[in-house]
């Protein structure tokens, strides 16, 4: 499992480890090793670099977003201990109150985008951080760190 500090990651401080958006496709593998798969996107600009239910995406040989996803595996993301929250860890059972606590402790401005006609609830951070969960089952499903790109 890739070592994330998931309050940098959702604060946009640091993506993994000393890794940026912008930094090259060889820094990515020389922070994370060797992927466990890596997938062509559509062009033969952008593909994705896998580390079990991390997910790296590269373009023009820059990465520009960060995927975790929860719902794969029973990952968890334990937070550090100078936060007083009444969440030790993020998994994918980390509930939508409990989550929201743990932005309004980080001080993280956060707006809310639902479509009716979708099964997920997702939560917008600084305009940066997308954290998406699934209505069906409750759980949290992603944490996308894509500098902002593509969000409602």
């Amino acid at each position: 499992m890739v070592d994330i500090n998931i309050v940098n990651f959702l604060t946009g401080a640091r993506l993994v480890k000393d890794l940026y958006l912008g930094d090259t496709e060889a820094a990515v593998v020389a922070n994370l090793g060797n992927p466990t798969a890596e997938e062509i996107y559509k062009s033969s600009t952008r593909k994705f670099l896998h580390y079990k239910n991390v997910r790296i995406s590269i373009n023009n040989g820059n990465l520009d977003g960060i995927d975790i996803f929860f719902m794969k595996d029973n990952s968890s993301y334990k937070l550090d201990s100078s936060i007083s929250s009444e969440i030790s860890s993020i998994s994918r059972h980390t509930s939508l109150p409990e989550f929201l606590l743990l932005c309004q402790e980080l001080n993280q401005e956060y707006r809310f985008d639902l479509v009716s006609d979708e099964d997920y609830f997702k939560i917008i951070i600084n305009s940066k951080v997308l954290v998406v969960y699934y209505l069906l089952t409750g759980e949290l499903e992603r944490i996308s760190n894509w500098g902002g790109y593509g969000l409602p």
